[in-house]
């Protein structure tokens, strides 16, 4: 019978592979965005458990062309990092560049990061060691640099090489001092919150010693951009907020994580009910082509079924057949979904509703088959 039906209704057979494979791929994306938005709202309260807070900017473009042509933008924006430093005022911060591609296919990237970066991440050295204070107050070249794990084979700890200058076009001398980690990732918070690994990055310290007039406008408008401030009380807020408004350059505000933990809640749960709702409309879809085919191939092979009843056949052999089909059809239309599927979760979720839809589809042709009268089959083969 499985040849016959399937022969007999290719269009009808596609229609249900099409709307179920949608339906799977939907809900591995469902299961991914739910697990990704769990563990950045797990992030955001990390840091709002330190009293994190971000700068937002809110600079024109009008604006950001006046500052890059200001003479002393890069002497007052050495002087603000510099009176961090002096207060004891606490933050993380990290920025950084795609430089190029290496020979492996790796975007390999430039980045730069201050002592507490580390700490807060949990990074650790899987060769050589991490940046020491020395590190950060040093001045002149060679600079300390950390590789990624992709790139240790391209750089040996204790050595020096050249490394490519993200904004001078030119190269600096770099002492090599450690590898990082396999699989070393930090949770960046900004205008975009976004997990970004480091296997291939090349990582240079950010401490006093970069804060310079020399270095470059756009460096230090990116410092800014994904720095974490840790600010106990207001009056530590006030002073960072007047010190930034003293500068008379970018238009930073001091926001706390909260803020951000409660917009991203937010945006969550509106982008969840639009997917709800695209998945509700997906899985009637589903059951109405089911119904609809299932209907069709009963109807087309009533005679053969009630023929079978007669000469022996019992109903729930004939069920079992439609069962068969119904999960070939449902285990043939999740496996696209493993595509998608990042990691165990996505396809245990992928897995539990392929279980789910096979027990819900099923029962429509088992429903159709018992509301057949088998004497008016066999009297009248089109009988509904």
């Amino acid at each position: 019978m499985f040849q016959s039906v399937i022969k007999n209704n290719k269009a009808g057979i596609f229609a249900i592979l099409l709307v179920c494979a949608i339906f799977f791929c939907l809900l591995a994306l469902v299961s991914h965005i739910l697990h990704e938005s769990g563990e950045e709202l797990e992030k955001l309260k990390m840091f709002s458990d330190k009293h994190a807070y971000v700068l937002e900017d809110a600079t024109p473009e009008i604006e950001i062309q006046r500052i890059f042509s200001q003479e002393n933008a890069s002497e007052l924006l050495s002087e603000f990092f510099q009176s961090l430093y002096k207060d004891g005022i606490p933050f993380c911060l990290d920025y950084g560049y795609d430089m190029y591609q290496d020979e492996k296919g790796n975007i390999v990237r430039y980045h730069t990061a201050n002592e507490a970066f580390f700490e807060i991440h949990g990074l650790k050295a899987e060769q050589g060691r991490l940046f020491s204070q020395e590190d950060y107050e040093k001045t002149t070249e060679p600079v300390p640099v950390l590789i990624g794990y992709d790139l240790q084979d391209n750089f040996e700890v204790g050595k020096e090489y050249d490394f490519e200058n993200p904004t001078g076009g030119d190269y600096f001398r770099g002492l090599v001092i450690g590898v990082l980690r396999k699989n070393s990732e930090y949770y960046h918070i900004g205008a975009i919150a976004f997990n970004q690994s480091l296997d291939a990055s090349y990582i240079v310290p950010f401490g006093r010693g970069m804060c310079s007039p020399d270095l470059a406008i756009s460096d230090y408008d990116m410092a800014l951009s994904g720095m974490l401030l840790f600010l106990e009380d207001q009056a530590m807020e006030n002073q960072v907020s007047s010190r930034i408004q003293a500068m008379n350059l970018f238009r930073y505000t001091v926001k706390d994580v909260d803020s951000l933990s409660d917009e991203g809640l937010a945006c969550q749960k509106e982008n969840l009910l639009k997917l709800l709702l695209l998945f509700a409309v997906v899985l009637a879809l589903v059951f109405a082509t089911t119904y609809l085919v299932f209907r069709k191939i009963i109807r087309t092979h009533s005679t053969e079924i009630g023929v079978r009843v007669l000469c022996g056949a019992s109903v729930s052999k004939i069920t079992a057949e439609i069962a068969q089909l119904a999960g070939l059809l449902v285990a043939l239309s999740w496996m696209p979904s493993l595509l998608l599927a990042e990691g165990w979760r996505d396809a245990a979720v992928c897995a539990g509703g392929a279980l789910l839809l096979f027990a819900l589809i099923v029962c429509i042709p088992l429903r159709l088959i018992q509301k057949l009268s088998i004497v008016e089959i066999v009297r009248n083969p089109n009988a509904d």
